[in-house]
């Protein structure tokens, strides 16, 4: 509509007055659009430093900045924990590993509120259990631990509770827990002090790292570090050296790995974690399965009937066998809980043929599932990369030459526009041919360079260190690049949109 009144406008004049025009028209929508580029430089730039032009003084004590963490975090975990917080909590037993996986550093005694069957055992509710788990950590000398256990067998939940135990039972002066995935740590490239400053710095500060760099050089962090696993192997090995060698000074810290990698890489030489007990989570009892299972407030309870009956008439078998992991025992809820089918998973004969039956009802539609998670895991292995960062995807989907290919096309028509112009309302005897031609093609030019220019300028000014887009108005640690983590207290809008922890 505004090209068809433009040429409206300018069909009754002449070609000089026409092109004066046009050389205005011209001038004014390139200055937009270099202005256009410019706002989106200068907005992120101004986002990034947003921190500095907020109203209100910035606190110098390390102990106040760790309190406003503590808050920070302890806000999204509290959000992120329905799941965990239902009455029917599923008991987490584990037990000193091996010895050859430690370096002869005994676990603690058990604590009074956490009943003891041969091992160490939570099978109280979820706040009664945090706040138990956080104690019986505070009882190992150093603060040292690793967490190890197969796949699935709830490494990863042990570890938040533990987080959250501590969270909740903090006081000022004392370090703040931070759980970090593994997979994000290059220790070929970073220092494990580093990479703890920039985790915290992308995920709290805008990606400024002042604040978590005083936080650790005052002994204000607990690294929780999940997923050692996912590492690679020799990534693996160095991620341990590179840990006792910066936590010469007893710092703690806790690691959870899969019980198989960590015994290879002990089993490889390398050294274990210094001064830290190792724990082994254990199979989940099938009593406890059941009673678990019976305990939940299903539509129809007699649906699971059949799966009852098979496990107290196959005991050891396939479906017991699976049923060892509170991640096998949550997708078999899943499924139960969409009116999924049991039947043909009881029929199967081997512990991974019921894990993968369980997957695939509780993904639903498993081979688009697949085939869009091949995408992403080839995303990855092309980018070099062990973090899927969703907000760089756009900007991936096309080759880099699109935006290039697709500024000349519109050059190529901008100017091939012009000369059907000037040939069509002629005038252009009076410039000459080459005149007319050589006009047409600055314009359509012109209109390629700056829009290249200005995709480009707009790419360029990305967050530092890969950090998501900013999302504004939120509080400390949904802020982004538009509010710094001392900005107290959080909304209501953040507490309801921070699904995890």
């Amino acid at each position: 509509m505004l090209v068809g009144a433009v040429a409206w406008w300018m069909a009754g004049d002449g070609l000089e007055v026409n092109d004066a025009r046009a050389s205005v028209l011209s001038f004014v929508v390139s200055l937009c659009t270099l202005l256009l580029a410019l706002a989106g430089v200068l907005r992120r730039w101004q986002g990034r430093r947003r921190d500095d032009s907020l109203s209100g003084p910035r606190p110098t004590d390390p102990v106040m900045h760790a309190g406003y963490l503590k808050q920070t975090i302890l806000a999204a975990a509290v959000a992120g924990d329905d799941a965990l917080s239902r009455p029917q909590l599923l008991p987490l037993s584990w037990t000193s590993a091996a010895p050859e996986l430690g370096d002869g550093v005994p676990a603690p005694p058990v604590g009074s509120r956490i009943r003891e069957r041969k091992r160490n055992r939570l099978d109280v509710g979820f706040r009664r259990a945090i706040r138990d788990l956080a104690a019986h950590y505070r009882r190992i000398a150093g603060g040292r631990l690793v967490i190890l256990g197969e796949p699935g067998a709830g490494k990863s939940v042990l570890s938040f509770m533990l987080v959250r135990g501590l969270l909740e039972e903090w006081r000022p002066g004392e370090r703040v827990p931070l759980l970090l995935s593994a997979v994000s740590w290059d220790p070929t490239r970073e220092k494990l002090g580093d990479w703890i400053v920039r985790t915290l710095a992308v995920a709290y500060y805008s990606g400024a790292r002042e604040i978590p760099r005083s936080l650790l050089e005052h002994d204000l962090l607990l690294p929780v570090v999940d997923g050692l696993d996912e590492m690679p192997e020799f990534i693996r090995r160095l991620a341990v050296r590179a840990v006792n060698e910066a936590l010469a000074r007893d710092r703690p810290i806790v690691l959870a790995c899969r019980t198989a990698e960590y015994a290879e890489l002990i089993g490889t030489g390398s050294p274990p974690l210094r001064r830290a007990p190792v724990i082994e989570l254990e199979p989940l009892d099938i009593e406890d399965v059941t009673a678990y299972l019976r305990a939940v407030d299903w539509a129809d309870p007699a649906r699971l009937e059949p799966l009852y009956a098979h496990l107290d008439a196959h005991p050891g078998g396939a479906v017991e066998a699976a049923l060892a992991t509170p991640l096998t025992v949550s997708m078999l809820r899943t499924v139960c809980e969409r009116g999924g089918d049991l039947d043909p998973v009881l029929r199967l004969t081997s512990r991974a043929a019921v894990e993968d039956a369980l997957v695939g009802a509780a993904v639903g539609e498993p081979d688009r599932s697949r085939r869009w998670l091949s995408y992403l895991a080839g995303h990855l292995h092309q980018h070099r990369e062990r973090e899927l960062a969703w907000w760089r995807l756009s900007g991936r989907l096309l080759s880099p030459w699109a935006v290039i290919g697709l500024a000349l096309f519109c050059g190529v028509a901008l100017t091939l526009l012009s000369w059907a112009w000037m040939l069509t309302f002629g005038g252009w005897q009076d410039l000459g041919l080459n005149t007319a031609l050589l006009a047409g093609a600055y314009i359509g030019g012109g209109f390629a360079v700056l829009a290249i220019i200005a995709w480009y300028a707009g790419d360029a000014a990305a967050p530092p260190d890969g950090s998501p887009p900013p999302r504004p108005g939120g509080p400390p640690g949904c802020a982004g690049a538009w509010r710094p983590a001392w900005h107290w207290p959080p909304s209501q809008s953040c507490r309801s949109s921070s699904a995890s922890a």
